[in-house]
């Protein structure tokens, strides 16, 4: 049943759905992909290994340290593995490249979800503005405004509803993401700084640090950089809301003065009285007059039974086509049988007299 509903809201949403399907499944293929690397990278953790590395840093048995650490999949451990293999040049800058290198990783494949979170809703507006479009077409004919053009409103907001609904389920895990990468971020500048501090404390005291390396760490605090942006404004936002609202209040107000502009033009005339007459709540789309010389009109148009015919045998659905007559009091009975007769020529059906 579900599925149903959603084939029926896809084709309903138009050609610009296929982009939009792609554009929804290549988000959950990266947002798939992304939790499997951080779930894969919680795994790799040992926290007891890296108490213990820290440990003999300190202590200064940089090579039980350097064998604590190799062949380890743990990303702290490989960075100071890395700082040790290169202490004799500079084990700050290799440990340095290091944390750059897997933060980038961290965040690989993100400005895929930030593209998709502004472009998103922007496909989902380029299909809206087609639909109404297509609903313009249908201004001006009396016999199908009303139920055409609000139709195809209706039609055309799925395209922005859907793109909506995508830019929303990226942003929250986009969100989630950046963050998880900042925190990791902040626990390898921890990590490296705290490293150099334990090699410098060791070498105060006194502990060989030349027999390991013939250059002692010169202490420089470590602030891994932001390699996506550097103005620290890194999370992903909906910016064209502003842009969407005021678009969709002049297109909704240029609907209404439009429809309000479309009305049924009828011939003045003295109709007949009847005291059993029901009120029309909604008047049917074709009005037919005809006044005291027999003369039939539509929409001031003057049509002769034959036109009316052609007219009316062009219309879609004319089994369903109601037709509401205004005959005058005292048009004569043979014309308004002329006129039924091209009605039901036609293949109308459903026709009333219009009274007061």
């Amino acid at each position: 049943m579900l599925a149903h509903v959603l084939v029926e809201y896809f084709h309903k949403g138009g050609h610009i759905m296929w982009p939009m399907l792609f554009v929804f499944f290549l988000a959950i293929a990266v947002i798939a992909d992304r939790c499997i690397w951080w779930i894969r990278l919680q795994a790799r953790m040992q926290p007891t290994l890296q108490e213990q590395a820290r440990s003999l840093v300190g202590k200064g048995q940089f090579q039980e340290a350097m064998h604590t650490c190799a062949s380890q999949s743990d990303p702290f451990l490989e960075n100071l593995y890395t700082g040790l293999e290169h202490a004799n040049t500079s084990p700050l800058a290799a440990m340095q490249l290091h944390a750059s290198n897997f933060l980038e990783k961290s965040e690989s494949r993100l400005w895929i979800l930030s593209t998709i979170i502004t472009l998103a809703p922007l496909i989902g507006l380029l299909g809206t503005v087609v639909g109404i479009m297509g609903s313009f077409n249908f201004i001006g004919d009396q016999a199908l405004a009303v139920t055409k053009v609000t139709g195809g409103i209706a039609e055309a907001l799925i395209a922005t509803a859907v793109g909506l609904g995508i830019a929303i389920l990226c942003l929250l895990p986009f969100n989630f993401f950046k963050k998880k990468s900042t925190l990791l971020r902040g626990k390898l500048e921890y990590w490296i700084n705290h490293a150099e501090l334990l090699a410098a404390n060791a070498k105060a005291h006194g502990h060989d640090w030349s027999n390991f390396s013939p250059r002692a760490w010169p202490f420089m605090p470590v602030k891994l950089n932001n390699h996506e942006s550097g103005d620290g404004h890194d999370d992903a936002r909906i910016e064209i809301v502003p842009l969407i609202d005021i678009m969709f209040f002049l297109l909704a107000s240029f609907m209404l003065v439009s429809l309000s502009m479309t009305q049924i033009e009828r011939v003045p005339m003295e109709l007949p009285q009847s005291d059993s007459a029901l009120p029309e709540k909604s008047p049917p789309p074709l009005h037919f007059t005809i006044n005291e010389q027999g003369v039939i009109t539509l929409d001031q148009n003057i049509l002769t039974a034959t036109e009316v015919t052609e007219k009316l045998a062009a219309l879609p659905n004319r089994e369903e086509q109601a037709v509401l007559i205004a005959a005058h009091a005292n048009a004569r009975h043979q014309q308004i049988m002329k006129l039924l007769d091209a009605l039901r020529t036609a293949g109308i059906e459903k026709f009333s007299f219009e009274t007061k």
